[in-house]
């Protein structure tokens, strides 16, 4: 009787250690699965970005072409940085909504003033 219950016990802990085991392999079998949905939807993100980024690029190179040979002089603190003293517009579109035309503003302290938002500009603290 004690022989029968310690060879059922012994089946039952094998049963168990296989059912374990059949656990762990699907278990990485959902795991490769997600694994391999997520880098579907992470090379459609990858291939939207880059579509974006050339979108964009080609938007940036559309905006500067006004006829103007850009000059980026800083007119003595008088217009923020990177901004064609000529035509106004800086070489990479600011942040924000307005596209800022900027214009020096006459007067003894250098200060500039937006065409389009009237934002105004100066390097010296008033």
């Amino acid at each position: 009787m004690r022989g029968m219950f310690f060879l059922w016990l012994l089946f039952g802990l094998i049963a168990l250690a296989v059912l374990y085991f059949l656990f762990l392999v699907a278990k990485s079998f959902v795991v490769i699965a997600q694994d391999i949905w997520t880098n579907r939807e992470l090379t459609k993100l990858a291939d939207e970005y880059s579509d974006r980024r050339k979108r964009l690029k080609t938007e940036a190179v559309a905006r500067l072409q006004n006829g103007c040979e850009h000059q980026y002089d800083d007119q003595a603190g008088a217009l923020p940085g990177n901004v064609c003293c000529r035509c106004g517009l800086s070489k990479e579109k600011p942040p924000g909504d307005c596209d800022h035309v900027w214009r020096v503003l006459p007067g003894i302290i250098p200060r500039s003033q937006c065409e389009k938002c009237n934002q105004e500009f100066s390097s010296v603290p008033i």
